[in-house]
This record gives C-alpha cells, structure tokens and sequence, in this order.
C-alpha cells in the first residue's frame, strides 16, 4: 500500500533526513541506541520547512513552533482542515481516519478509477496540501512519530513499539527488515492493533495487516 502524494504522502521526508551523530538516552531500545540521532536540531527543521514554503498560514504556523519549541495538535487540526476545505471545494471524496497519534491517514479516494481520473485526483491533492499540510504533517509527524530524533525512521518505529511493550529491547534493524520482506506475518507483534499501526504510520510508513 502507498500513500496518496500531498495531504498524506510526504511524512518520511524529514523523519528520514539527517545521519547519525550521537547516542539517544539510556531506556531505548537497542535498535535506537544503535541509529543514533538526527545531526539537525528540531529547530533547524523547522527553519527548513519554513523556507520551503508557499503560504503566510505555513510561514506563521512554524515561526509559532520554532518560538515554542513545536507544533501543536491544534497547528495540526488547522493546518488539516484547511486542507479539506480545499479539497471539498475541489469535489474531492477522501474519508479519513484519526490515529491515536491525532494523524489523520487517507482510507478512501473517490472520484472514479479510470487512470485518468485518479491522476486528476492526486494532481488536485498536491495542489491542496501544499500550503496548507504538506510541511506541516511532515513536522508534526516527526514530533510524534519520532520523538528522540532518531537517524533512522525503522529505529523511531521499533523504539515506538518497545515502549508500548510490544517487543523486547532486543529486537533489532534486522528482525524488522525481516518481517518487513514477510509482509509482517511473523512478527512478534499484531499490525492489526491500532496502536502498532499508529507507530508505523506516525514514523512514516503506511502499510496494512496481511489477511
């Protein structure tokens, strides 16, 4: 499964920037420990989305987050909601569900199946949410999917799942890329719990539970 480019589709473009440079704190997991963190501060992220963007709603709402330290749920819901306006008034049919996280993931896409239509579809998606959610989701994602600033956006999903109790300290970058290959069917933990679907959505992969 891939995500719809724009309103939902850009979560991993910050989550997976940056290179190891140090060692988070002592209680993650050892997958986190060995990923190391981010060499860019949250700050500096923050500066850098700002200069990407495209609107004064995206420039205020992350000069806001640089002064307060990040964003918040209700930048977020702002920043989503405009989004959906854009979107109704575009006669797009997209449905919607809130993650634990508070992220919004993209369940449904109407508007026909042609190639054609669904190509409109997602051209008018990315018109939307630029401006709008696409540098600020991508923020607010990594603030809540990957909390410790981790280099490597598996280690931000195994350290989720550790903390929930889901998997043991041990569990590592090559039991994941293994299950990942398995399509999950013999991981040690259910994608079909919403919580363990939360920690891989809010870290920037959107995959479903094998049936």
């Amino acid at each position: 499964m891939h995500r719809k480019a724009g309103a939902s589709a850009l979560l991993t473009v910050l989550v997976l920037a940056g290179c190891g440079a140090q060692e988070p704190p002592e209680g993650m997991s050892e997958a986190a420990q060995a990923a190391g963190t981010m060499d860019e501060s949250l700050t500096e992220l923050l500066e850098a989305a700002k200069e990407r963007s495209t609107t004064d709603f995206e420039r205020e709402t992350l000069d806001r987050a640089m002064e307060n330290g990040g964003l918040t749920q209700q930048d977020y819901e702002e920043a989503f909601n405009r989004y959906q306006e854009c979107a109704e008034a575009a006669s797009l049919q997209e449905t919607y569900r809130k993650m634990p996280s508070g992220l919004y993931r993209l369940v449904e896409t109407g508007g026909g199946d042609s190639e054609d239509s669904m190509a409109t579809a997602m051209d008018t998606n990315a018109e939307c949410a630029d401006g709008t959610i696409m540098r600020i989701e991508s923020m607010y994602a990594l603030q809540i999917g990957n909390p410790h600033m981790l280099a490597d956006s598996r280690a931000a999903v195994i350290q989720c799942l550790y903390e929930q109790g889901h998997i043991e300290a041990d569990y590592s970058m090559a039991d994941f890329n293994r299950d990942m290959d398995d399509g999950m069917r013999s991981a040690p933990f259910d994608l079909a719990d919403e919580a363990v679907d939360d920690c891989f959505y809010s870290s920037g992969f959107a995959i479903s539970a094998q049936t």
